[in-house]
């Protein structure tokens, strides 16, 4: 199982889908470290866990 950390979602966030870094700003001045199914992608991770993708994140 990945481990994700919130800054470097939050910019893959900023950096692939213009993002607005006030957005994302938690994400990055605390990050925590969470955990995805294997095969999920870090950007689709990303959009699901800012509300950006309709399909819901295991």
């Amino acid at each position: 199982m990945p481990w994700f950390w919130t800054d470097d979602l939050a910019d893959l966030l900023i950096e692939n889908e213009a993002v607005r870094p006030e957005s994302v700003a938690d994400w990055r001045q605390r990050p925590v470290a969470l955990s995805a199914p294997e095969s999920l992608d870090p950007l689709d991770f990303a959009r699901a866990l800012l509300g950006l993708d309709k399909e819901a994140v295991a």
